[in-house]
């Protein structure tokens, strides 16, 4: 397992690595532009209420708390999308006892809402749905440099590994000869979802094994044909990124790029599964409650690991919670 865990956190340290090929960056220089991974530190045990610290935000999280009358007569019976009335508000089902929902109206009135949602006794939090933003702008890198030549035994020819500079700089070549990842291994990319028809990705996606494309839940998840993952931006069954918000097939060239296929470039971990799991929409941002789904589903199908590419300068309850989550279920997050 640690063995595993080393080349996971190999990709951590690439993922937010300069391209070589436009950075222009000393090794030294790129090398103080990453942090090493730290422990998530994140205060979630205070109770969080807004009324009039509610301020420009017009999109809410609230939570009720667990098994209160309201939140079971609010369950969402499998369907992650569910909207329910509450006080004239519609409210739209995160998980379990967690919803959002819209205000568009004036501050006082506003207000008065927030104000009289929390006063509920069985309401254990509101906050707003913050908005969330990828880590970097880069774009179009899983094609952006040339593959590695590949010699008759499989090795690599040193002369074009080192193109991809960040490779030997934590000398991978030495851990590949421990591991290359597995099938078994399936890591979720949360993040603008993935081009899983890309040539250099589309063999190391994902494939739920328990769904068909037929336009029936086969699988009882509450999310139907949900083949490579879920698009929690549109609520729909393809997660795949667009011309204009790529990040995703980025951060996935650099997790599980296919080895040997003479294209792309080389993945840290090249035999490693990814789901797409897209929360990222097209001006590079993405709200709290979609990542939090797409942490819960991540979770739900027993990753091995979560990347996450992305951050904010808000502290959230409900993300912090959904980390807790899965941390609890032996989560690489």
């Amino acid at each position: 397992m640690k063995k595993i865990i080393f080349v996971v956190m190999a990709a951590q340290y690439l993922g937010c690595a300069p391209d070589h090929a436009s950075a222009g960056n000393s090794a030294k220089d790129a090398a103080l532009s990453c942090q090493k991974p730290s422990e998530t530190n994140i205060d979630s045990s205070s109770q969080t209420v807004l009324s009039a610290d509610a301020g420009g935000f017009n999109q809410f999280i609230i939570k009720y708390k667990t098994n209160s009358s309201t939140s079971l007569s609010l369950a969402p019976s499998g369907n992650p999308l569910r909207k329910f009335i509450v006080q004239g508000i519609s409210f739209k089902n995160v998980t379990k006892e967690m919803y959002t929902f819209s205000i568009n109206t004036s501050a006082v009135e506003k207000e008065k809402i927030l104000t009289d949602l929390a006063s509920q006794p069985d309401v254990e939090y509101i906050e707003p749905d913050y908005q969330i933003t990828i880590n970097d702008k880069q774009e179009n890198a899983v094609s952006s440099v040339a593959e590695a030549a590949v010699s008759a035994d499989g090795t690599l020819e040193s002369s074009q590994f080192s193109d991809q500079w960040a490779l030997p700089k934590v000398n991978l070549q030495s851990a590949w000869g421990v591991t290359q990842g597995s099938e078994d291994i399936v890591i979720a990319v949360l993040d603008s979802g993935i081009d899983y028809t890309h040539n250099d990705l589309k063999n190391n996606i994902w494939r739920n094994p328990k769904e068909v494309l037929n336009g029936v839940d086969d699988d009882n998840n509450g999310f139907v044909d949900d083949i490579y993952g879920w698009n929690f931006v549109s609520n729909n069954a393809d997660p795949k990124t667009s011309q204009t918000s790529n990040h995703g097939s980025h951060v996935a060239g650099i997790i599980g790029g296919n080895r040997g296929n003479g294209q792309g470039i080389f993945g840290i971990a090249p035999h490693v599964k990814m789901i797409a799991l897209k929360f990222i929409g097209e001006n590079g941002s993405g709200s709290t409650s979609a990542a939090v789904q797409g942490i819960d589903y991540a979770i739900s199908k027993k990753v091995f690991a979560i990347n996450n590419s992305w951050g904010s300068s808000s502290g959230s309850r409900s993300l912090a919670d959904a980390i807790k989550r899965a941390e609890k279920a032996g989560v690489l997050f």
